[in-house]
């Protein structure tokens, strides 16, 4: 069913009745059928720090995990959504609803009339058969701008919730300790190569699982065009004198 406000058109993103004033479905979706979907709480989280040394060698390695938390993905949202015609979508909407055939001729089409949507220009057959292999929905951006009928809004929903468990490679050192012989003041001399995030195990389909761009409290575990962290890899010297 659709959501209150939008467009119900062939290929549009459907959403279920679960409840309604009375506390059952009544064939609107809105308010009442909001749920909670997720959980950004870990069930538990924690490090791993090993220390090791050999002769003159030394090296250290970090490990940290989460399992068990959801993350917010409001990438998928937004840009799987089509808000403007000028914008590109992720590569989740490859397989998408379309509206025209393998050969571009637009076999389905939409107006306005009496500030309600209408589609039109297709039997169901062929748009079923267009449309065959289809995985997602039409972008709802194009089940309004694409009509004239303007307007837009964004409807999360419980496909950009995502297992956000996981576990990183945070830091790897490698160091070697010379001890000159010659009297230059220098009594040790060690070498060091470091790598941070060299590596992460995770489900979570965005650039990093450990995000929450959102500095409050009520909000945790939200993806929104966050940064992913950098790779770096850091050769050093230590001299002790």
């Amino acid at each position: 069913m659709k959501v209150v406000g939008s467009n119900a058109v062939p290929g549009a993103l459907r959403f279920k009745d679960i409840s309604g004033p009375a506390g059952k479905p009544d064939g609107v979706i809105d308010d009442f059928d909001r749920t909670i979907i997720g959980n950004p709480t870990p069930k538990f989280s924690g490090g791993l720090s090993q220390q090791f040394t050999y002769k003159n060698w030394d090296a250290s390695v970090f490990v940290n995990f989460s399992y068990g938390n959801d993350i917010y993905n409001a990438n998928k949202i937004e840009f799987t959504s089509a808000y403007n015609v000028t914008n590109n979508l992720l590569d989740e909407m490859s397989g998408r609803w379309r509206t025209v055939d393998a050969n571009g001729v637009v076999i389905e089409k939409f107006q306005s009339v009496g500030g309600k949507l209408y589609a039109f220009g297709a039997a169901p057959d062929v748009l079923a058969q267009a449309n065959a292999n289809a995985k997602t929905w039409m972008p709802s951006g194009l089940t309004n701008f694409g009509s004239g009928t303007g307007g837009f809004s964004y409807f999360p929903h419980s496909w950009a919730i995502e297992d956000g468990s996981f576990i990183r490679l945070n830091n790897v050192t490698i160091g070697y300790t010379l001890k000159p012989k010659a009297k230059i003041g220098i009594t040790k001399l060690r070498l060091y190569l470091s790598g941070n995030n060299l590596a992460v195990i995770t489900n979570y389909s965005g650039y990093d699982p450990e995000v929450s761009v959102k500095s409050s409290g009520l909000t945790p575990g939200l993806d929104y065009s966050a940064y992913p962290k950098s790779r770096t890899y850091i050769f050093g010297v230590q001299a002790t004198f």
